[in-house]
Protein backbone atom coordinates (compact mmCIF):
# COMPACT_ATOMS: atom_id res chain seq x y z
CA UNK A 1 0.00 0.00 0.00
CA UNK A 2 2.92 2.77 0.67
CA UNK A 3 3.20 4.99 -2.23
CA UNK A 4 5.19 8.43 -2.73
CA UNK A 5 4.96 11.55 -5.04
CA UNK A 6 8.84 11.34 -5.17
CA UNK A 7 12.20 10.07 -4.28
CA UNK A 8 12.96 10.62 -0.62
CA UNK A 9 11.75 14.12 0.08
CA UNK A 10 11.89 15.57 -3.04
CA UNK A 11 9.39 17.95 -4.42
CA UNK A 12 7.39 18.10 -7.69
CA UNK A 13 7.21 21.20 -9.38
CA UNK A 14 4.21 23.45 -10.78
CA UNK A 15 3.28 22.43 -13.98
CA UNK A 16 4.21 18.66 -13.53
CA UNK A 17 2.38 15.70 -13.88
CA UNK A 18 1.95 13.36 -10.70
CA UNK A 19 0.70 9.73 -10.32
CA UNK A 20 0.51 7.71 -7.29
CA UNK A 21 -0.63 3.90 -7.28
CA UNK A 22 -2.53 2.53 -3.86
CA UNK A 23 -2.10 -1.42 -4.43
CA UNK A 24 -3.44 -3.57 -2.00
CA UNK A 25 -1.44 -7.08 -2.37
CA UNK A 26 -3.25 -9.08 0.95
CA UNK A 27 -6.62 -8.75 2.45
CA UNK A 28 -9.98 -10.82 1.10
CA UNK A 29 -11.64 -9.13 -1.80
CA UNK A 30 -14.34 -7.14 -2.15
CA UNK A 31 -11.91 -4.09 -1.09
CA UNK A 32 -12.99 -0.36 -0.74
CA UNK A 33 -10.20 1.84 -1.83
CA UNK A 34 -10.76 5.85 -1.06
CA UNK A 35 -8.45 8.59 -1.80
CA UNK A 36 -8.75 11.60 0.65
CA UNK A 37 -6.88 15.01 0.48
CA UNK A 38 -6.51 16.82 3.99
CA UNK A 39 -8.37 14.25 5.23
CA UNK A 40 -11.70 15.03 3.17
CA UNK A 41 -12.85 12.34 0.61
CA UNK A 42 -11.34 12.79 -2.79
CA UNK A 43 -14.22 10.65 -4.71
CA UNK A 44 -14.76 13.74 -6.72
CA UNK A 45 -12.67 14.36 -9.62
CA UNK A 46 -12.02 18.61 -9.43
CA UNK A 47 -9.15 20.56 -9.89
CA UNK A 48 -7.32 18.14 -12.61
CA UNK A 49 -7.21 15.70 -9.98
CA UNK A 50 -8.51 12.07 -11.31
CA UNK A 51 -9.08 8.81 -9.56
CA UNK A 52 -9.30 5.61 -11.71
CA UNK A 53 -10.22 1.77 -10.18
CA UNK A 54 -7.30 -0.71 -11.71
CA UNK A 55 -9.20 -4.17 -10.78
CA UNK A 56 -10.22 -5.21 -7.27
CA UNK A 57 -7.02 -4.05 -5.37
CA UNK A 58 -5.63 -0.84 -7.09
CA UNK A 59 -6.86 2.77 -7.59
CA UNK A 60 -4.45 5.51 -9.39
CA UNK A 61 -4.68 9.37 -8.13
CA UNK A 62 -3.41 11.42 -11.11
CA UNK A 63 -2.84 15.14 -10.97
CA UNK A 64 -2.56 16.07 -14.70
CA UNK A 65 -0.93 19.69 -13.79
CA UNK A 66 0.35 19.82 -10.86
CA UNK A 67 -0.17 23.52 -9.01
CA UNK A 68 0.54 24.72 -5.25
CA UNK A 69 -3.05 24.11 -4.08
CA UNK A 70 -2.74 20.26 -4.82
CA UNK A 71 0.03 20.79 -1.87
CA UNK A 72 -0.17 18.89 0.94
CA UNK A 73 -1.70 15.22 2.80
CA UNK A 74 -2.88 12.48 0.21
CA UNK A 75 -3.87 9.24 1.58
CA UNK A 76 -5.11 5.80 0.39
CA UNK A 77 -7.65 3.92 2.76
CA UNK A 78 -8.39 -0.14 1.72
CA UNK A 79 -11.57 -1.29 3.67
CA UNK A 80 -12.80 -4.65 3.84
CA UNK A 81 -15.28 -7.40 6.20
CA UNK A 82 -12.01 -7.44 8.17
CA UNK A 83 -11.02 -3.66 8.95
CA UNK A 84 -9.16 -0.97 7.22
CA UNK A 85 -5.78 0.71 6.33
CA UNK A 86 -4.66 3.59 5.48
CA UNK A 87 -0.98 5.10 4.28
CA UNK A 88 -0.52 8.90 4.27
CA UNK A 89 2.02 11.08 1.91
CA UNK A 90 2.76 14.64 1.56
CA UNK A 91 2.69 15.44 -1.80
CA UNK A 92 5.30 18.83 -1.87
CA UNK A 93 5.24 21.74 -5.17
CA UNK A 94 7.69 23.68 -5.96
CA UNK A 95 6.01 26.91 -7.48
CA UNK A 96 5.15 30.62 -8.06
CA UNK A 97 3.17 32.30 -5.90
CA UNK A 98 -0.18 33.68 -7.77
CA UNK A 99 -0.33 37.56 -7.27
CA UNK A 100 -2.91 37.62 -4.70
CA UNK A 101 -0.28 35.60 -2.11
CA UNK A 102 2.19 38.11 -3.27
CA UNK A 103 -0.08 40.90 -2.26
CA UNK A 104 -0.75 39.60 1.11
CA UNK A 105 2.93 39.05 2.08
CA UNK A 106 4.17 42.56 0.76
CA UNK A 107 0.91 43.64 2.53
CA UNK A 108 2.44 41.54 5.70
CA UNK A 109 5.75 42.91 5.23
CA UNK A 110 4.19 46.44 5.47
CA UNK A 111 3.01 46.09 8.78
CA UNK A 112 5.78 44.27 10.86
CA UNK A 113 7.86 45.68 13.21
CA UNK A 114 11.28 46.79 12.42
CA UNK A 115 14.52 46.59 14.59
Amino acid sequence: MPFTFGEGESALNEGEVAQVQCFVSVGEVPLQITWSFHSSQADKPQDGVSILKLGPRSSVLMIDYVKASHAGSYSCSASNLAGIDEYTTTLVVNGIMNLFEQLLCFAHDLNAPYA
